[in-house]
């Protein structure tokens, strides 16, 4: 039973890392077009409807990719600089952070004894999968003390 697994193992091994698609004629053919000025889609959809090749445009964003890690320049080729992935977890501002936006730890303690008029707090709830929502809205009006009275 162990030398069957073995035997299998080692078939596995030598069946996966012979790269049946994407060998060194086919990566030349997509660095020829590449040279075309022509981008991934454009490539992919080309050699996919002339049944040569049949290879993602992130494959070959990817190759192209690597080769400029790699000190090559088929990124020079390419009309525009290439598709930008939205990287999880940067804190740059984008969707769903406010520039310059100041924690609630850090606003004034007159804001929260709310005896001035005009001082206002606003909140905002999302329901889940974005179905609902609720503004909660509150203003201090003249006569308002924070004992109640």
């Amino acid at each position: 039973m162990k030398q069957a697994h073995r035997l299998a193992k080692e078939r596995r091994h030598v069946a996966s890392s012979v790269p049946r698609k994407m060998t060194a004629a086919a990566w030349a053919l997509v660095e020829e077009t590449l040279a075309l000025r022509w981008g991934p889609e454009q490539i992919s959809g080309r050699l996919r409807l002339e049944g040569l090749l049949s290879v993602s445009a992130t494959w070959i964003d990817r190759h192209i990719r690597a080769g400029r890690a790699a000190g090559g320049t088929l990124c020079h080729a390419l009309r525009q600089r290439g598709k930008t992935y939205n990287r999880h977890g940067r804190t740059a501002t984008g969707r769903g952070l406010i520039p310059n936006r100041v924690d609630i730890r850090e606003r004034p303690a007159v804001v929260d004894e709310t005896t001035r008029i005009g001082d206002r707090e606003v909140d905002t709830i999302i329901g889940s999968r974005h179905r609902g929502a609720v503004v909660s809205d509150v203003v201090c009006a003249a006569g308002a003390h924070a004992d109640g009275r």
